[in-house]
């Protein structure tokens, strides 16, 4: 009904009313008590439309009390005037209390409508969210604070191979765990059943939230999660990952067979952290293993890795090396690199491109492969081709930085002759004698190496032309001292020793080969078993060759 026309009910039938009692005292009959009808109408007023429509019907009414008890008849006694004051008061105070109990009850019935509509909101929801639980593949429990089901999703049923009508009895969540037990449903030795049902009821118990992975006699596995709700209650949830565990363990194993073998691999990501890196990587650089959620940069392994003084670099290039090795992981550079430790190992390093960036470093050791290629089978020293590699390196240090750096080349005197007496068994026994001196003499920064046949090289880095001269005629004597016994018989024997020193003057380092090997000879023609340093003389004899 319209809000005008509800307005006008109260005050209408105020005035109906008060006509009729009117029209009735003008035919003579007498109604009792007419204003309790008027205070009847005024409240009736109030009630249906408020204030409003009770203050109209109150003025009516004490318009009609004025004329029903001022004029003479049957209402008119000489306390009208006491009458009409009543009427008039009673009648504004029955519309103010009207009017303000009917405005609670209002506000009553609008907040409980409120309140209705709420919880058929929540129920709605609530509804909403039991379907959507209901169909998800995750295991599902509602506990309250006493621990009971009030909630368990067909999913969790299902997992677990528990009936509808024990989900309906509202477990608790012990009762749950053992029949999760009764049906052998855990992946747990029988001997260990109890104490793994205690250790998860504690759990449940004390709210604990980490994460825990079950697996289940079928083989699958769920991670299960306990969170503590406002109300003291819990939510559980079992989530299937038995793909994600399985793929871990595939992982577990690469990486445990990984660290079984003996080359080095480290994993790269595409921001050259690292993923992985197995127990040969470690022991070559000298590192620890990297704890959980350590993801260190490359550039940072290879820099502890310096200094913990693994690589075989002078200390002063040692820098240098190492931002060299990161630019070459940066690139991608998959040409393979030689690197020589300090423990004297070679390794072959290579670096493989994998997907979206990321790369894998292999360590292959490959000491006893570069030694054949490198070292003279006979006696242990660096071949030719070998010595003069390392040899070339050092020129280019002595150049840079201008430090002293000598050479000496000896031979074995009458080696001929004791080849062609002893046989060349006996020859090969005194190249390997008199290399094991020049082993056990010279220092770990000397480069030894056999040129070829009888003939030797020594070149001493930070050592002037007179040091030289000493240590050349210390390994003299040294050698002289050495006999080779052939047979029944002693052999002994001498070597002839040049000496000669680098400088800006020579150009190259065959140029100080040349030298010493001029100082050499002049040792042999000058009697054998004995040390020559180049001289001024010397210098003029090679001008005029």
């Amino acid at each position: 009904m319209p809000w005008a026309a509800r307005l006008a009910i109260g005050p209408a039938l105020t005035f109906l009313a008060a006509c009729s009692i009117l029209a009735l005292a003008r035919v003579g009959i007498t109604v009792p008590n007419p204003g309790v009808i008027i205070f009847v109408t005024v409240a009736f007023a109030a009630y249906i439309n408020g204030w409003h429509s009770a203050l109209v019907s109150a003025l009516i009414s004490i318009g009609f009390a004025v004329i029903l008890f001022a004029t003479p008849g049957h209402y008119f006694t000489p306390d009208s005037l006491t009458r009409i004051l009543v009427m008039t008061v009673g009648t504004i105070t029955i519309v103010a209390i009207v009017a303000a109990l009917r405005r609670r009850a209002t506000r009553s019935l609008a907040a409980q409508n409120a309140r209705t509509a709420e919880l058929e909101s929540l129920a709605s929801e609530l509804a909403a969210l039991r379907g959507g639980l209901d169909k998800i593949e995750d295991g599902i429990v509602l506990l309250d604070r006493d621990l009971r089901a009030q909630f368990i999703n067909p999913a969790f049923r299902r997992i677990f191979r528990l009936p509808q009508e024990i989900a309906d009895e509202k477990p608790s969540f012990s009762q749950l765990m053992y029949h999760g037990r009764d049906t052998q449903a855990y992946a747990v030795p029988s001997d260990d059943l109890d104490s793994y049902i205690a250790d998860r009821l504690a759990r449940v118990r004390h709210g604990d939230e980490a994460p825990l992975d079950l697996r289940l006699a079928d083989g699958e596995v769920v991670r299960f999660k306990c969170k503590t709700l406002p109300t003291g209650g819990r939510l559980l949830t079992y989530v299937n990952v038995s793909d994600i565990v399985r793929h871990n363990d595939r992982l577990e194993t690469l990486r445990a067979a990984l660290d079984q073998i003996d080359d080095g691999v480290i994993l790269l990501d595409r921001r050259l952290r690292t993923e992985f890196m197995n127990r040969a990587a470690r022991e070559l650089g000298g590192l620890r293993e990297p704890g959980p959620g350590e993801r260190p940069l490359f550039a940072d392994l290879a820099r502890a890795a310096s200094q913990n003084a693994v690589y075989k670099i002078p200390p002063d290039e040692l820098d240098a090396f190492v931002d060299k090795r990161i630019d070459w992981v940066k690139r991608g550079d998959p040409g393979p690199q030689e690197l020589r430790m300090s423990s004297g190992k070679i390794m072959h390093v290579r670096c493989i491109m994998l997907r979206d960036g990321a790369r894998m470093l292999t360590y292959t050791d490959v000491t006893d492969l570069v030694r054949l290629a490198e070292i003279d089978s006979l006696t242990g020293l660096y071949n030719r081709r070998q010595f003069l590699a390392l040899a070339e390196q050092e020129w280019t240090r002595f150049r840079r930085y201008q430090r002293p750096l000598s050479l000496l080349m000896m031979d074995i005197d009458f080696f001929k002759s004791i080849n062609d007496r002893f046989g060349h068994d006996a020859g090969d026994k005194v190249i390997a004698g008199v290399a094991n001196v020049c082993l056990t003499t010279r220092r770990s920064t000397d480069l030894l190496g056999r040129l070829g046949g009888e003939e030797l090289a020594l070149l001493l880095p930070e050592t002037d032309l007179r040091s030289a001269t000493h240590v050349a005629e210390r390994l003299r004597l040294r050698i002289s001292e050495e006999t080779i016994r052939v047979g029944g018989e002693l052999i002994p024997v001498t070597a002839s020793i040049g000496v000669a020193d680098a400088s800006i003057a020579v150009g190259s380092f065959p140029g100080l080969m040349k030298r010493a090997d001029a100082a050499l000879y002049a040792a042999k023609r000058n009697g054998r078993n004995r040390v020559e340093a180049m001289s001024a003389e010397l210098e003029e004899s090679i001008i005029d060759e």
